[in-house]
């Protein structure tokens, strides 16, 4: 794969032109732009699954805070304080 189509590549996925060109003339030395282009790929996928993860983390905190919540409110009824 040539370092242009590997640039055309990356700015489909949304990166600029410049950080693209950045990625593709600073890849480790003895990697071709395949294995750069791959590389970033990678990377990227697992920056967006920790995303998601955070997200869902953060949503079952602020789930069980409501749960938590509604069961207290549930228990005072119940006890008429």
């Amino acid at each position: 794969m040539t370092r242009k189509r590997a640039v055309k590549l990356l700015m489909a996925r949304g990166y600029s032109r410049n950080r693209a060109n950045g990625l593709m003339w600073n890849k480790a030395p003895g990697d071709s732009n395949f294995q750069a282009y791959n590389a970033y790929l990678r990377c990227e996928r697992i920056c967006d699954a920790f995303d998601r993860l955070s997200s869902c983390f953060y949503n079952y905190g602020a789930s069980a805070d409501v749960l938590a919540k509604a069961l207290f409110s549930f228990g005072k009824s119940l006890t008429g304080r």
